[in-house]
């Protein structure tokens, strides 16, 4: 009896299972796929094929850096899936000028590095005017932001030197050295920025400080611009009802206030307060006694 009542229940046959998330997206791929084997290149010039152009040869004259140049050299050879036992030939195979006579030299003489290890520290013995800590410190203290140095541009040239000064050991706070390479007002804003987060506990990391130093400096560069275009409009017309006798003003071309963003008046009409703004504006272009209006 209870048989034939389920029967009847389910007259519309069984229920269909929703599918599964592992489903719905197509099969998973099988777990114990079995690992890559790295296959190792031992001929020296098919490891050379296609070299990268960003990675000149190596030639040894004074202010070439040997460390950093053997540390990118390591990650071409790594991912190139060259045999450990030939990258010293590579690497000899990569010298030039001075470097590369003084290797033949050595190889004449028998005393040629027979692997990487012994490579490293031949070049690097063979290079003393490279970068030194007192190098990196003293470009480090060279190291500015230009007047009209976009952001962007400031910190490739940072990077480069914070990319050197980590492959020698140099200690340097990265955010600090950062922010001190700035414009004076920006380098202020940031910092402003990083307490207050610090406050709030939380604290900025390198790239979000960057960030935050590139909005900084995007919006002055587009204020600053719109103020130089609007002091131009303004001095353009100006002079054109000086011209005139300022009877028509029919013809004149609408301005926008630059302190308070209204289309209905010009600066030198504006009731508003000053805003920060216009105070930094006028701190950076002092009126001149050219530019007043006489009684």
């Amino acid at each position: 009896m209870l048989t034939h009542i389920v029967g009847q229940m389910n007259l519309d046959g069984p229920v269909k299972k929703e599918p599964t998330d592992s489903n719905r997206f197509g099969p998973a791929p099988p777990v114990d796929a079995e690992p890559l084997k790295t296959v190792y290149e031992e001929d020296p010039l098919k490891v050379l094929k296609y070299w990268p152009e960003e990675h000149p040869k190596f030639k040894g004259q004074p202010g070439d850096d040997a460390v950093t140049w053997l540390s990118r050299l390591a990650v071409h050879l790594n991912d190139r899936s060259a045999h450990p036992a030939i990258w010293h030939k590579v690497g000899g195979l990569c010298l030039g000028g001075k470097a590369s006579d003084d290797y033949c030299d050595a190889a004449l003489a028998g005393t040629r590095p027979k692997n990487w290890d012994e490579f490293k520290h031949w070049l690097v013995r063979l290079s003393p005017l490279g970068t030194s800590p007192a190098a990196l410190a003293r470009e480090l203290g060279a190291l500015k932001q230009g007047p009209n140095e976009t952001l962007q541009a400031f910190y490739a040239r940072y990077r480069a030197w914070m990319s050197c000064a980590k492959l020698h050991g140099y200690p340097f706070d990265a955010i600090t050295s950062f922010v001190n390479c700035l414009t004076k007002g920006l380098a202020k804003r940031v910092f402003e920025e990083i307490t207050r987060c610090q406050v709030q506990r939380t604290p900025l990391d390198l790239d979000q400080v960057v960030v935050t130093a590139m909005e900084y400096d995007s919006a002055y560069r587009g204020d600053a611009a719109l103020a130089s275009t609007s002091t131009a409009s303004s001095g353009s017309g100006s002079g054109k009802r000086r011209t005139e006798g300022g009877g028509d003003k029919a013809g004149k071309k609408k301005l926008y206030c630059y302190n308070c963003r209204s289309k209905d008046h010009l600066l030198a009409d504006c009731k508003e307060p000053k805003t920060e703004r216009q105070a930094a504006y006028e701190a950076a272009h002092p009126p001149t006694d050219k530019g007043k209006k006489k009684a």
